[in-house]
């Protein structure tokens, strides 16, 4: 797979998960068997705005050719996507997320291998 192809994607998914949370955000992660008062809805909000602007950013380093920016860009893929996997493991382990969690854990166990692979090894 090639870097361009692997951040599309990963641009796509975000896009989807930040467009859910800024839109509908009870709804969205209610599959997840998260539920938000107020405050949270507001706080999952202003986390979609955050998810839509790593997926622009994703979008716009697809075509990138090697500079220390895309570097920069993949780096921190692999530290956010792997945070989110310990992150969504401790909510599956105090039962805060329902079983679907599970696949939040593979979704970006699978982005973090990706960005490693692009950032130390394939360029």
């Amino acid at each position: 797979m090639q870097s361009s192809l692997f951040l599309a994607i990963v641009a796509i998914i975000f896009a989807i998960f930040g467009i859910g949370l800024l839109v509908a955000p009870s709804e969205f992660m209610a599959v997840y068997g998260l539920s938000f008062n107020a405050a949270g809805v507001l706080i999952a909000r202003v986390f979609g705005t955050v998810v839509i602007g790593q997926a622009i950013i994703y979008w716009a380093a697809r075509n990138a050719g090697w500079s220390d920016l895309l570097q920069a860009v993949l780096y921190a893929g692999v530290i956010s996507n792997a945070l989110d996997v310990i992150l969504a493991y401790y909510g599956i382990s105090i039962g805060v997320l329902n079983s679907m969690g599970w696949a939040l854990v593979v979704l970006h166990a699978l982005f973090t291998i990706g960005f490693a692979y692009f950032a130390f090894g394939k360029r």
